[in-house]
């Protein structure tokens, strides 16, 4: 760990590219996604009405949007078709 804080900064984004198969920001992306992903998740299934806008603002999102964007471009739909699919037998 010490010998990799000394790097310089691109040999570092170089090395996480090489063992993620990502780049920092868009691994950034992914986990916010994720994160988002699991909080609605978990509110459908508590029973409790997603509100994309508040999760928007707590998964770091500019608004709800940009959440909805990302959904449908890392999902492939957006948030309310994820929850329908995702929750059709619950």
């Amino acid at each position: 760990m010490s010998r990799r804080a000394s790097t310089f900064p691109r040999k570092s984004s170089s090395d996480d590219v090489a063992q993620t198969g990502l780049t920092p920001k868009t691994a950034a992306r992914v986990i916010r996604f994720d994160r988002a992903r699991r909080l609605l998740g978990a509110e459908a299934r508590f029973g409790r009405p997603p509100l994309l806008a508040d999760l928007a603002m707590r998964c770091g999102y500019f608004d709800q949007a940009h959440l909805a964007r990302e959904f449908r471009s890392l999902a492939g739909c957006p948030p309310s078709q994820w929850l329908a699919e995702e929750f059709r037998n619950v």
